[in-house]
C-alpha cells in the first residue's frame, strides 16, 4: 500500500451537538499541510475565518501558533505538520475548534485511504446536510435557541434575530456545488486563511483609491490652537501606530493578518491611554488573544488601512507607505485634519467590510 502522504484521506466532519447533525465530507491530499486543511474546513463548513481555532490530536493542539504568544494554548505551529504525519492511519479520529467563545467543536473521522483520480480535483467535498450555523450566535445552544426563535413569530426574540440574520435564513441549505467551486478558487490561490474576510481585505480597495492628501490651505492657528492639536489623543495614538510600523517589522498573523500580540502590547503600551490587555475574574486572569479584542488599536489600524497610510495582510509584513511617511512629517494641525477627514470620508464604507466585528 502507498504510503498515506500519497494517499487521499476520506473525511467525515460532523459539528458536535448538532441535532439534527450538521456535517460535511471530504477528500484532501495526505501531504495537505495543517493548515491549509483548516482553510478547506472554513470553506466546506461555511464559516468565515473570524476567529481562532486549534486542531487536538492525540494530546497535541496545533494551531496558529501567533496567536499563543503567552504559551497558554501550548499550540504546535499547524503550517509545519501535514495531516499524513499526525493521523496516520484510517479509522482515526480528532478534533477541530473553531472560535473559542462559542466553541464550535467539529470531529473529524478518517473513513478511509483511497489512490488519487487521475483527473480529480482535491480537496473535495462529495456531500454534506445542513447549514453553517451564522457567526456569533453563542455555540450550539445559542443557535438551538436562534432557531426556535425564527420559528416562532411570538417568541420575543423572532423579530430581533430576523433583522440581525437579515431577514431569511434555511437551517436545511447546502450547496454543494458552490462549496467545490470555492474549493477550486482557494486552490488557485494562498487558501482561505490568506484570504478570508477580514479587517485587511479592504487594502485592495483601499488602494484602488486616492488617499486624501495633505494641503497647506488649512486658516492659520493660534499657539494654543496648535498646542490643542499636537496634544490630541487620537493624533498622538495614530502617531504612535505608524511610528512603531516605521521602526519594527511586523507581519501580520497568518489566519487574519492582525497585529501579532507582541506588537499589540508594545503599541498599546505608547497609548495616551494604554487599553487592558487582561481581565482577571475570581482567581482567573483572561488575556486578550488578538488585535480584534482590543478596540482602541483595532480602530486605529482599521483607520490607517483604510487611509492607505499603511499596507500588509496575512502572513505580509505591515509596512508603512509613503503617504504615511508624509503625514508623519506634516505638522500637527495638518495631521489632525487628515485623520479626521479620512475617518469621516472612508470609514463608513470600511466598516461595511468588516472593520468592527
Amino acid at each position: 500500500m502507498a504510503k498515506a502522504s500519497a494517499q487521499i484521506y476520506q473525511i467525515k466532519v460532523t459539528l458536535d451537538l448538532s441535532r439534527p447533525p450538521i456535517w460535511r465530507r471530504i477528500q484532501v491530499p495526505g501531504n495537505i499541510t495543517l493548515r491549509k486543511l483548516h482553510d478547506v474546513l472554513q470553506i466546506v463548513m461555511g464559516w468565515t475565518d473570524s476567529h481562532l481555532h486549534q486542531f487536538t490530536i492525540e494530546g497535541k493542539r496545533y494551531g496558529d501558533a501567533q496567536n499563543d504568544e503567552w504559551g497558554e494554548l501550548r499550540l504546535q505551529p499547524e503550517q509545519r505538520y501535514r495531516l499524513s504525519q499526525v493521523v496516520p492511519s484510517a479509522g482515526a479520529r480528532f478534533q477541530y475548534e473553531y472560535d473559542f467563545g462559542d466553541s464550535w467543536e467539529h470531529t473529524l473521522r478518517v473513513e478511509k485511504f483511497l489512490p488519487p483520480e487521475p483527473r480529480a480535483q482535491y480537496p473535495q467535498c462529495l456531500a454534506g446536510k445542513r447549514a453553517c450555523p451564522p457567526e456569533d450566535v453563542g455555540g450550539v445552544w445559542g443557535y438551538q435557541a436562534f432557531l426556535e426563535a425564527l420559528a416562532d413569530p411570538d417568541d420575543a426574540r423572532h423579530d430581533e434575530y430576523m433583522e440581525w440574520i437579515g431577514g431569511e435564513f434555511d437551517a436545511e441549505a447546502f450547496d454543494l456545488g458552490e462549496v467545490n467551486t470555492q474549493l477550486r478558487h482557494a486552490k488557485g490561490g494562498s487558501g482561505r486563511s490568506a484570504e478570508a474576510a477580514n479587517a485587511w481585505a479592504v487594502e485592495e480597495h483601499a488602494a484602488a483609491e486616492a488617499p486624501i492628501a495633505l494641503t497647506a490651505g488649512l486658516p492659520a492657528l493660534s499657539s494654543d490652537e496648535r498646542a490643542v492639536a499636537e496634544n490630541l489623543p487620537l493624533r498622538r495614538d495614530m502617531l504612535a501606530l505608524l511610528t512603531y510600523l516605521r521602526d519594527n517589522p511586523v507581519t501580520g498573523t497568518q489566519s487574519t493578518g492582525n497585529l501579532p500580540l507582541k506588537a499589540v502590547r508594545e503599541i498599546c503600551a505608547r497609548l495616551v491611554v494604554p487599553p487592558p490587555l487582561e481581565d482577571r475574574i475570581g482567581d482567573h486572569i483572561f488575556r486578550v488573544r488578538s488585535e480584534a479584542e482590543v478596540r482602541p488599536l483595532f480602530f486605529l489600524h482599521a483607520l490607517a488601512t483604510a487611509a492607505g497610510w499603511v499596507a500588509g495582510g496575512p502572513a505580509r509584513r505591515w509596512r508603512l507607505t509613503p503617504p504615511g511617511e508624509q503625514l508623519l512629517g506634516a505638522a500637527a494641525p495638518q495631521q489632525v485634519w487628515l485623520v479626521f477627514a479620512t475617518w469621516w470620508t472612508q470609514l463608513d464604507w470600511a466598516l461595511t467590510l468588516g472593520f468592527v466585528p
